[in-house]
């Protein structure tokens, strides 16, 4: 019987992410503010109350800091007039000595001619809006020695010149509505009271005509690609179709694109072998699941065969969430152009290879997505350094094992990618595609990638001659580092004991057989490590494992191993020093015992 195809499907998706709010930070020294508005009503009052509070703090620290520079100033005084009173006494004894006589320095702790430190936002944070809209902005600015004026221009043109209530703080909020569509740059400077002016801070703004909802969105779609393609630096050698679609009609495309490729009789196949292994019950109807799962969560995708994006929407206007989705999948579309995303889903791939390319694809497209949004290409002003939310789809039935699957590649991916563009931007990006990932091992430890750790070759003899006639190969394959930890992970404690375990993965090869008379079935599971002391390791906590989820009432010495033994269920651990470990399961001890020798050999 032919081998089934890993189960998550060839489709590049995004899902919803649970986006935390943008942190905004009046100055570099100074305390976080955020500002979260429900209502339009109570917007600006929302956020004053929270820049004066702010500002309050600021005000405290700068009382603080005169507070001690006076004192300073006084001790200095104290100092200059001891050294005066004892000044004809220092001149003689420096005369006679033939010293000079020692002056005192002053001491300051405030650079008066610092610049100030000034911000602007819009208060619903968006830099693409419609003519005719009235646009809040609030600007701040700060200095200890005190502000003398504030002003904002819009495309050079002065908007507002005023002088803060407060010389030491300033929060001034003007309202402006854009009657032409156009671009604009909203800029705001302040001076302080010597003088001193700092450069501009500005947003860009993007103003359309809303006589047409749809020419609106394409206008901001295609700005969003030109941003990917400028962010990237790669631009795209052909169109991309943009389709947006309802939750509903989202739905119906679950069966007939996203899981196109993907049958009940594949899903049946995963339920043998991931129950095996305990991530689901062999009962658990795994295809509906998935397609409940992706209708909850996804929030657009990719399709490489028809080169076109989804993106979920369903008032008919572009929010932010939409938007970054759009950014995301427009990362996919360019991978496609440029390094073909068939090579992800190629036959003959393992679980563990698909996994690890795959991370790579959606790890890219989550930094990407993680740059567009703290670099302003949403805002148009930079935004606070921030972790981008695990992408995990929330769900009460859904089993632990299948959340972190589809979690992985976001996660994973996206820490394996920064690691190398942190190192070399998107110039080492492009490397990663040009030697991609092979194994979940070099995604969870990108340092081995560096260094060439590469999976070591293992095999698994045929068991079907040692088996009735009934039995047939479901799938064999590699398994890889991430899915032993998942293994692991069930029924050992802490999470040191997993990395113990786990890491000094070297390569493996699992194989699942199938009786078609009754559905019994059995698992072949051999590892290699990189150490000898990486497989004692292993197979000491895997005793602790086997102890926790067969119990020891059962447990008995095998030859080359040992076996945990319940009335329907056998696992045993075999292990040849140096070399290999083996993990058979089976319904009875008998079986397990028969199958063993001719692994063993």
């Amino acid at each position: 019987m032919k081998q089934k195809r890993n189960i998550t499907p060839i489709i590049l998706i995004t899902i919803i992410l649970v986006l935390g709010g943008l942190s905004a930070y009046l100055f570099n020294e100074q305390s976080s503010f955020q500002a979260e508005i429900d209502t339009q009503q109570t917007a600006e009052a929302d956020l004053r109350a929270t820049l004066v509070q702010v500002f309050e703090q600021q005000r405290a620290q700068n009382e603080n800091i005169e507070a001690a520079v006076s004192t300073r100033e006084s001790e200095i005084a104290q100092l200059q007039a001891a050294q005066a009173a004892l000044e004809p006494i220092a001149t003689a004894a420096a005369a006679q000595a033939d010293l000079p006589t020692p002056t005192p320095q002053p001491v300051t702790d405030v650079d008066q001619d610092a610049p100030p430190q000034v911000r602007i936002i819009l208060r619903d944070r968006e830099n693409v809006r419609p003519a005719g809209e009235a646009i809040d902005i609030i600007v701040s600015a700060a200095h200890p020695i005190g502000i003398a004026a504030v002003n904002v221009t819009v495309n050079g043109e002065t908007l507002l010149v005023e002088s803060p209530f407060d010389p030491r703080m300033s929060i001034s909020t003007v309202r402006w509505t854009p009657l032409e569509a156009g671009e604009y740059t909203i800029a705001a400077a302040a001076t302080t009271i010597r003088g001193r002016t700092a450069d501009p801070v500005s947003i860009d703004l993007f103003v359309l005509d809303e006589s047409d909802p749809q020419a609106v969105n394409e206008s901001i779609l295609r700005r969003i690609e030109a941003q990917v393609e400028e962010l990237r630096g790669r631009t795209a050698q052909s169109d991309v179709t943009t389709n947006f679609i309802t939750r509903a009609e989202l739905r119906e495309n679950i069966e007939t694109d996203l899981l196109a490729d993907y049958t009940p009789a594949d899903a049946d196949i995963d339920v043998w072998v991931l129950s095996m292994f305990d991530f689901i019950p062999a009962d658990y109807p795994l295809y509906e699941s998935l397609v409940e799962t992706y209708t909850d969560a996804i929030a657009g995708y990719y399709d490489p065969e028809q080169d076109a994006m989804y993106v979920l929407d369903e008032d008919g206007e572009l929010d932010q969430e939409e938007k970054l989705t759009h950014a995301h999948e427009y990362m996919h579309a360019l991978q496609d152009q440029f390094h073909d995303l068939s090579r992800l889903t190629a036959p003959g791939l393992t679980r563990d290879q698909r996994l690890a390319l795959r991370s790579l694809g959606e790890g890219e497209a989550e930094l990407l997505e993680f740059l567009f949004e703290t670099r302003g290409y949403l805002t148009g002003e930079q935004a606070a350094d921030s972790d981008p939310v695990a992408p995990t789809p929330v769900s009460e039935n859904t089993p632990s094992f299948l959340l972190s699957d589809f979690s992985f590649p976001y996660v994973q991916g996206f820490s394996f990618v920064s690691y190398f563009y942190n190192q070399g931007q998107f110039s080492a990006v492009n490397d990663l595609w040009a030697n991609e990932p092979v194994s979940t091992e070099q995604i969870l430890h990108p340092e081995r990638y560096a260094n060439g750790d590469q999976p070591q070759p293992v095999t698994l003899p045929d068991l079907l001659p040692v088996l009735e006639d009934s039995w047939f190969l479901v799938e064999e394959g590699r398994f890889g580092e991430f899915y032993l930890r998942e293994y692991l992970q069930q029924w050992l404690e802490t999470q040191d004991e997993i990395d113990t375990a786990a890491t000094g993965w070297g390569g493996d090869r699992y194989a699942v057989y199938r009786a078609d008379e009754d559905g019994e079935q059995v698992l072949t599971y051999k590892l290699v490590w990189d150490t000898p002391a990486d497989q004692k390791e292993f197979e000491s906590a895997y005793e602790s494992w086997a102890n926790a989820r067969m119990g020891t009432s059962g447990r008995s010495q095998v030859e080359n191993g040992t076996c945990w033994t319940l009335t329907t269920d056998t696992i045993c651990l075999y292990s040849q020093p140096d070399q290999f470990s083996l993990i058979i399961r089976a319904e009875t001890a008998e079986r397990a015992t028969t199958i063993a020798p001719v692994l063993w050999n």
